[in-house]
């Protein structure tokens, strides 16, 4: 038994060691049969007599390699010793032999020997004893890895099998080759050992100086293989490289592919990670590769949601309009950036069925023609999930209804194709702002899109048909046509007599008052601006408007584009009416002031420019009309004074533009009054008739005070409204009876309650009405002076108050507009024919 290895004879007992020595022949044949196998199945030769078959060919350290001519084998043998130094000098310090590799080339024993032995030499000395099995085990692991790694240094092994104990600073070899990176993807040990997980060896590697600022061969930084990694591991690398680098740049760097660690988080499905970054006080813009950014104040808000494993940015992810407003008002994230199936914000609100989120988006002035991985925009979208609201809400912010998709598809013919109730709603929906149907060429189309089909769809039973409707009302000439048509061309006919000297156009726009619905005439206004060849601005000189058409004025006169108008408009409804009325006036005011200033003087317009605006001065009894100018009153020119509240010194010049638009917005009972003035809606909802009064007036008083040179002609005259709710039956209201009577019982009580309401409503209904009688005394004018006049007023289906808020009948209504302005494009082209003749015969002048 001496020849035993001594760890073998301590760890078997005395009493049992002659049962040991009978049963060898045993043992050589039943608990090591493989050691005379070829393969790489790691054993250890427990018994001496095994260990003195080999002959030595060479040895490096504790690694060997033998050969059994018994057997005809080469084994790579590995020796365990006490102290694991001069094991070939003192035999007897030898605890342990294991053979991990047996082959009978040579060639092949070698070569693995020349690429083991210097990492198992790195490696083994530094790693706590344990039982033999294990060993065996780690032998195996580190065989395996070797081979299959050629590039490996003995870190990288060490990494990859989450050796903690070896990365110790006695231990050089591993320093030194501590950042080395090892082909063919170019990792370095560190990364190596992230992706384990082993949150300690990472720490160990660090402290002995492995670099946080390296790139494999793919530029996937530290960062990156942190981002795949667990939420510990991921929060401790975050923070140390923060600590002692630029995080900001590090979290920007995108590798080939062009993700940055957040992608990898996205794609990895690591959702921890991902919001971790948007908790840091950090600008989270770059994580979309913008230069300028806002600090990021609201991420701490953005929960898991499965989009997030698309990729994309924050705004991609957000489920509720609070929160993605949060998210566009702190930051400066691309409106257009995508996600891994390039879909933008847009696109993914829309396959969600999120309109909130959506029409916010719309709102901001995203791009609507973007298209995805598939050709897609996200009209299509919506009509692939036949969402109405969602392509109307498209529609009203100018989606290309003819775009061709990757399959040359046009939304008509997604929407034709698909055959639902709901579908055949959307063709409707799409015909009726002028969707065209598929090519001649273009086989197996249904009845609602084919090139000479007549089918449109079926319309929602509560919109109107346009049919009869017209710019103009319903009284006729004997010939047919309205007298404001008949005497429109011979109004032209006559600027056109005149020398161009003498010519001093002015041509005259007027907009309604109403509230949220003010979105529909800023719909109205750029389908006519699309037709015409400068900015619509450019094509009138006198500008009026009463409350949310006093604002609308005042922005076009400014030089506030329609698009913007449109989008700060819709912004406003959410911000302003909200909770219960009277609403928050001082919000009003400052979102107007954000918008013109706050120290935007009427004497600061621009190009000749006049802007009138209506309010209501109610500081004596009857209340009167007043209107505020950047051009002086008629009283001005004449030199006269009107008794005036003594507090209140209007000067024209000095006029602050927002104070005159927060004026005529004081609507009784949604915000307080102004000073003495309330809302011009009171006795001008529709002011078209007292701006022509006031253009008269001032003409006349020019020419009284010898003025007559800045005399100008009234050209045209253009009103636009807010939307005409549908006529609805009234009952009548006896005031007799309820006067008369001094006792009522309770049935009779409630009646007279409900009497008095339906007299109330119908008062405050007629006082604010912009048509009807309104309209035909404006019409009757200008038809006895031959100016043109055009009225466009949308029916609407629904009765919206001013304060209406609601996503989907706001987004009807703004479709509602596109499709009555297109069902009149007859007329619209006639005026644009106007202005256009006009602007000539104006610059021809000039």
């Amino acid at each position: 038994m001496t020849d035993e290895p001594e760890q073998s004879s301590k760890c078997i007992s005395a009493p049992f060691r002659a049962t040991l020595s009978s049963c060898q022949p045993i043992l050589r044949s039943t608990i090591y049969p493989w050691r005379h196998s070829v393969g790489s199945n790691a054993s250890r030769l427990g018994l001496w007599e095994f260990y003195h078959e080999f002959k030595i060919i060479r040895e490096n350290g504790l690694v060997a390699v033998g050969h059994s001519s018994k057997h005809s084998l080469y084994h790579i043998i590995v020796r365990r010793a006490r102290s694991n130094h001069a094991v070939t000098q003192v035999k007897r310090k030898i605890t342990a032999v294991y053979t991990i590799y047996r082959d009978q080339n040579e060639a092949t024993i070698n070569d693995h020997w020349h690429r083991l032995s210097p990492i198992i030499n790195t490696l083994f000395p530094f790693l706590r004893r344990r039982l033999h099995v294990t060993e065996l085990r780690i032998l195996k692991d580190i065989f395996t890895v070797t081979i299959e790694n050629q590039a490996f240094t003995a870190a990288h092994v060490a990494a990859k099998l989450q050796f903690v104990s070896a990365f110790k600073r006695k231990n050089t070899s591993i320093i030194h080759n501590l950042n080395e990176q090892a082909p063919p993807i170019g990792q370095t040990p560190l990364m190596i050992a992230i992706q384990s997980q082993n949150l300690v060896l990472v720490k160990a590697l660090v402290d002995l100086g492995a670099s946080l600022h390296s790139f494999d061969g793919r530029l996937d930084s530290i960062l990156h293989y942190a981002a795949l990694s667990n939420l510990e591991m991921f929060k401790w690398l975050i923070e140390t490289c923060k600590a002692k680098f630029n995080l900001v740049k590090m979290l920007r760097r995108r590798n080939k592919k062009g993700y940055s660690p957040l992608h990898w988080c996205c794609y990895s499905g690591r959702t921890e990670n991902l919001l971790e970054i948007l908790k840091m006080p950090i600008r989270t813009s770059l994580l979309v590769g913008l230069l300028h950014q806002a600090p990021n104040k609201v991420s701490i808000q953005v929960t898991y949601t499965s989009e997030m494993l698309l990729g994309g940015s924050p705004i991609h992810w957000a489920k509720t309009r609070r929160l993605l407003e949060h998210l566009l008002d702190s930051n400066s994230f691309p409106l257009e950036c995508v996600n891994f199936r390039r879909e933008t914000p847009l696109h993914v609100m829309t396959r969600r069925r999120r309109l909130k989120c959506a029409v916010m988006l719309l709102s901001r002035g995203v791009d609507v023609s973007v298209q995805d991985s598939r050709g897609n925009t996200p009209i299509h979208r919506a009509i692939q999930r036949e969402d109405i609201s969602m392509v109307q809400g498209l529609i009203a912010f100018d989606a290309d209804i003819n775009g061709l998709n990757a399959r040359k598809q046009t939304p008509r013919h997604i929407a034709a194709t698909r055959g639902t109730s709901i579908s055949k709603i959307i063709v409707n929906v799409l015909h009726r702002v002028g969707a065209k149907r598929c090519p001649p060429k273009r086989k197996k189309c249904t009845e609602d899109c084919a090139y000479e089909s007549e089918g449109i769809g079926t319309p929602f039973p509560k919109w109107a048909d346009y049919v009869d409707e017209s710019p103009y009302s319903d009284f006729m000439s004997s010939r047919g046509d309205s007298p404001v048509q008949e005497t429109q061309s011979r109004a032209i006919e006559g600027d056109s007599k005149l020398k161009a000297k003498d010519y001093s156009p002015a041509r005259v726009i007027c907009l309604d008052g109403g509230g949220t619905r003010g979105l529909f005439t800023c719909c109205a206004l750029i389908e006519i601006e699309r037709r015409l060849k400068k900015p619509l601005r450019e094509y009138f000189e006198w500008f009026a408007g009463t409350s949310s058409g006093a604002l609308i004025a005042s922005l076009i006169v400014l030089g506030t584009p329609l698009h913007r108008i449109r989008s700060v408009y819709y912004q406003f409804k959410d911000k302003i009416f909200v909770g219960q009325r009277p609403y928050n006036s001082d919000l009003l005011e400052k979102l107007i002031k954000d918008q013109m200033g706050s120290t935007t003087k009427m004497g600061d317009i621009k190009d000749n420019k006049k802007l009138l605006i209506t309010a209501v001065l109610t500081h004596q009894n009857p209340a009167q009309l007043y209107v505020f100018r950047n051009i002086p009153s008629t009283s001005d020119i004449l030199g006269r004074k009107i008794p005036s509240d003594p507090e209140y010194k209007p000067n024209f010049n000095e006029q602050i533009i927002w104070q005159a638009c927060r004026a005529s917005g004081a609507a009784p009972s949604y915000f307080k009054a102004f000073g003495p003035f309330i809302d011009g809606g009171i006795l001008a909802n529709n002011p078209t008739l007292d701006v022509i009064s006031e253009f008269f007036h001032y003409n006349k008083a020019l020419i009284n005070v010898g003025k007559e040179s800045e005399v100008e002609k009234l050209s045209l005259v253009l009103s636009m409204g807010t939307g005409r709710a549908p006529i609805v039956p009234a009952r009548l209201v006896e005031l007799g009876p309820i006067m008369s009577s001094s006792f009522f019982t309770l049935p009779e009580a409630i009646k007279t309650a409900l009497s008095l309401q339906e007299l109330v409503h119908m008062m405050i209904s007629t006082t604010l009405q912009t048509d009807g009688h309104v309209n035909k005394r404006t019409e009757a004018w200008c038809s006895s002076l031959s100016i043109p006049y055009f009225r466009f007023n949308p029916p609407m289906s629904e009765d919206l108050q001013l304060n209406v808020t609601d996503d989907i009948e706001v987004v009807n209504g703004m479709w509602e507009t596109k499709a009555y302005m297109y069902a009149l494009s007859p007329y619209l082209d006639k005026l644009v024919n106007y202005l256009e003749a006009i602007e000539k015969k104006k610059s021809e002048k000039n």
